[in-house]
């Protein structure tokens, strides 16, 4: 889905020529203040010197290890609309609320109010990897292709997600954000992917000048905990080092 609207941006621009240096995806954690929410901001960096803009994305994660993901649900803003989450622009009654939630929007601040409302808001396309005709918000699966009005604006480098999520007590203190795997091999994974991003959380953007390929980036968030079996071993080689005494 998110191909073709990219596609449809760069037909409607009418630009086929790259002349920007191609987009860059980053991640970077937001700190709470409380062990039991983690929160994941997910930038582009855009070459906008030289006429580019950011275009689309898409965001493709599952939750695992007992984590879930946080969202701003419809009906908390308004009693008498459904139940469903809100996938952008949060906070729809100008109302501070908890920002801590799963969503996206056009290119903004990492902090500053209309990333969160309907001034950075973007237009959702559905769901990114797998592609699907409507996104997916679900406690452990969150998976959005979005974009930026179509023909595109004047959106440069800023933040376009943030995936946040409850943690286990087991885990809370424990965590870190990687774009290289996990620092031991027993960590336990808390954000990752579907098989079709290869087990990795996989974020995507494109720009005005660079509508394809994809630029795309895979990360994850671990536990310094180990896996159980992991720490059956561990536990295992201890006993039998005292036994050795």
């Amino acid at each position: 889905m998110v191909r073709k609207v990219l596609a449809t941006v760069a037909v409607l621009a009418g630009v086929s020529a790259a002349w920007a240096v191609p987009p860059t995806l980053s991640v970077t954690t937001f700190d709470t203040g409380n062990p039991a929410i983690y929160v994941v901001d997910v930038s582009v960096t855009i070459d906008t010197g030289v006429g580019d803009s950011w275009t689309a994305a898409g965001i493709s994660t599952v939750a695992l290890s007992g984590a879930t993901f946080r969202y701003r649900f419809a009906d908390e803003v308004d009693p008498n609309q459904p139940h469903v989450p809100l996938f952008t622009n949060v906070e729809p009654d100008n109302v501070l609320r908890d920002r801590f939630v799963s969503f996206v929007s056009t290119s903004a601040g990492q902090t500053v109010g209309a990333r969160f409302r309907a001034g950075e808001a973007a237009q959702i396309a559905g769901g990114y990897e797998p592609p699907t005709p409507t996104p997916s918000g679900t406690p452990t699966f969150f998976n959005v292709a979005f974009f930026d009005d179509v023909p595109p604006g004047e959106e440069g480098s800023g933040f376009i997600t943030r995936v946040a999520i409850d943690v286990p007590a087991l885990y809370q203190g424990t965590l870190y954000l990687s774009t290289t795997g996990p620092q031991e091999p027993g960590d336990v994974r808390l954000i990752g992917g579907p098989a079709d991003t290869a087990g990795e959380a996989q974020s995507a953007t494109a720009s005005f000048q660079h509508p394809s390929p994809l630029v795309l980036l895979d990360w994850g968030v671990w536990s310094t905990i180990p896996e159980p079996a992991s720490l059956a071993l561990l536990l295992l080689g201890g006993l039998m080092g005292l036994r050795r005494r």
